[in-house]
């Protein structure tokens, strides 16, 4: 009965764009598989108005994990109203709490039904995509947060930005990508820094989002996870560069 009562006024805060409540506000464990039923729930609403675009695995480094009592990455939805492009303007009073992350994503040559490996990812890939995260933290005491309430909230989802898709046979892992605002850098990282290795991001993440019984298809994005540091979303001219996978520009007014 606590789990339907948290999933309906989540539901509704969620729909009006409010803060979002906590778990613990009503006396809920959850185990991660239930928070996903919830996430499945809220992705299912959506749905109904909107599309799936992308999947992401969030929490994808050891100290986020850490901060959150974690002990593994999450996977979250993406949806087509969020989706913005390169030279993209976000506008700063839409958003309650954001954050920026730069990750990069993959698109797949055919329709993905069944779990891969690290032996077969790489020829599975049809292009690499320079990505932009932007989530909205809608919890307002991060310090009560913890990964099941951003499982089933599906991960603070709010706007991503779509670079230019590139050709897949490069070193995705020592790809150096910083970010500047206003020409002054304010992150830098490389494809490593998502679970150590972008093919096992991927895969994790591919694997994940098959046992949620999710369609993988080449028109959908895999976003691997934040490369580099997490920084607060503010008014100015943003540069991401991503040496020979390209650049991605957006302004914040």
């Amino acid at each position: 009965m606590k789990n339907k009562v948290y999933r309906s006024e989540m539901m509704a805060a969620y729909k009006k764009e409010g803060s979002l409540p906590y778990l613990a506000d009503y006396d809920i464990v959850l185990t991660s598989d239930e928070a996903y039923q919830i996430q499945k729930y809220l992705v299912q609403e959506v749905s109904q108005n909107d599309t799936i675009v992308a999947y992401e695995a969030g929490m994808t480094s050891e100290g986020s994990q850490k901060k959150f009592g974690a002990t593994q990455p999450l996977a979250a939805v993406r949806f087509a109203s969020g989706l913005h492009y390169d030279t993209t303007e976000i506008k700063l009073s839409e958003f309650q709490n954001p954050i920026l992350e730069t990750e990069i994503g993959y698109r797949m040559k055919s329709v993905i039904t069944k779990k891969v490996t690290l032996g077969s990812i790489k020829e599975l890939v049809k292009e690499i995509i320079p990505m932009i995260e932007i989530p909205d933290i809608k919890h307002p005491d991060m310090s009560r947060l913890t990964q099941k309430d951003m499982i089933a909230t599906n991960g603070a989802g709010a706007v991503i930005i779509q670079g230019k898709p590139m050709n897949p046979n490069i070193d995705i892992n020592e790809k150096i990508i910083t970010l500047a605002l206003d020409e002054e850098e304010i992150s830098r990282g490389k494809g490593s820094d998502a679970m150590g290795d972008q093919w096992t991001s991927l895969v994790w993440l591919i694997n994940k989002t098959l046992d949620q019984e999710y369609s993988i298809t080449p028109e959908h994005i895999l976003m691997t996870g934040t490369v580099g540091q997490i920084v607060p979303l503010t008014k100015g001219a943003y540069t991401a560069l991503y040496e020979s996978l390209g650049t991605i520009e957006f302004t914040v007014v």
